[in-house]
């Protein structure tokens, strides 16, 4: 289990995890060639800049600064997808959705957890309003898979790693 020192640590990691999905979501929508699920995905980058904000806020009024470096991104869904290219052909859109679930469902229960586990009342406030959001994407997102799961039309996916 990991061990946090502080409060502050613990607002740098969750800050860290947003920074880490935003540019996640924001690679995925450069790559695909598809106006509508790239659309998608931007806006869900910019609902994980929104959490971002609101922590960065957070240490602000804890008296913090907020680091200015930004985070790499780990590209490891990507390299999944691009093993032997620069060019990713045929993901399903199923498959960008199933990601977009897990991403949000693991923010859910990363914020769910911090507000169990922190005393202060405030924070848990702030976490919990965060979990909720995070929920709230995630049940979008099931909506959305399951729309086009029922709709019958497939999308295959075609990517461009040369953006």
């Amino acid at each position: 289990m990991l061990k946090l020192k502080n409060i502050n640590d613990l607002i740098r990691l969750a800050i860290k995890r947003e920074q880490e999905s935003f540019d996640m979501y924001l690679s995925l929508a450069k790559k695909i060639d598809d106006t509508q699920i790239a659309n998608l995905l931007r806006n869900r980058a910019m609902e994980e800049f929104e959490h971002k904000q609101i922590l960065e806020f957070e240490l602000i009024k804890l008296g913090r600064a907020i680091p200015s470096t930004k985070i790499d991104i780990d590209d490891t869904i990507l390299k999944n997808f691009n093993k032997d290219s620069d060019t990713i052909t045929g993901v399903e859109f199923e498959d960008i959705l199933a990601l977009s679930v897990h991403k949000e469902d693991s923010a859910f229960r990363f914020y769910f957890n911090l507000a169990h586990k922190y005393p202060d009342k405030e924070m848990q406030d702030v976490f919990i309003s965060l979990a909720e959001q995070e929920m709230k994407h995630k049940l979008m997102a099931e909506i959305e898979l399951n729309q086009y799961l029922a709709s019958g039309e497939y999308k295959k996916c075609n990517w461009n790693d040369n953006s």
